[in-house]
């Protein structure tokens, strides 16, 4: 699985004037400077990376994917068209990044995806997408940073998305199974949803 990572300028540019702002050379110049930054970053850490997730997960990347980089827009990231806003803080570009690999390698495992789905509805019959779409890529995340960067890089992780009116509540559910979470993650959701009755997920 390789990543092209991309700054696109009329991207960028539609981006940045949808949210009222001004779009000028000197953000061109930022934006080429974080595309290499992210790119030597990404040289030196894709294969742990990529190795963990598909480990962790239990599945496999099935294509190389395009993630295209922009100064701002109104979300933190976006998995389809895989788009990452530049952070000032670059380790939550990490986290950011492997957030959004998770959501690509779900997106690819089309079967398995389609599973957790269904597992999750009867798991979870009140909860929206976004809380299902989030719960096992959660336990994934959380597994993965703790694997490669640590228990202190992951408290970070959870300080960021604190502030998410979408993640937090998502980070509390998963964070009370998250010492179970011992296999691949459609087989732990397939034994939660086994266990439910007696209280793995009360």
């Amino acid at each position: 699985m390789k990543i092209n990572f991309v700054y696109a300028f009329d991207y960028d540019r539609m981006l940045t004037l949808v949210l009222g702002e001004r779009f000028c050379d000197e953000q061109i110049l930022e934006m080429r400077g974080y595309l290499h930054d992210v790119e030597e970053f990404w040289k030196k850490e894709q294969n742990s990376i990529i190795n963990q997730i598909e480990k962790i997960a239990g599945m496999r990347f099935k294509g190389d994917a395009d993630c295209y980089l922009v100064k701002d827009m109104f979300y933190t990231a976006l998995s389809h068209p895989m788009t990452i806003k530049k952070e000032d803080d670059f380790d939550k570009s990490k986290a950011i990044l492997i957030h959004e690999l998770i959501h690509v390698l779900f997106v690819q495992n089309k079967n398995k995806g389609e599973k957790m789905l269904r597992l999750l509805n009867e798991m979870f019959p009140g909860q929206d997408m976004v809380f299902r779409a989030h719960f096992p890529l959660l336990l994934v995340e959380r597994k993965v940073i703790e694997s490669i960067y640590g228990d202190k890089f992951m408290k970070k992780v959870l300080e960021m998305d604190r502030h998410s009116d979408e993640l937090d509540y998502v980070w509390k559910e998963a964070n009370k199974v998250y010492k179970s979470f011992n296999s691949d993650v459609l087989s732990f959701l397939g034994k939660c949803y086994g266990q439910k009755n007696i209280g793995l997920l009360q």
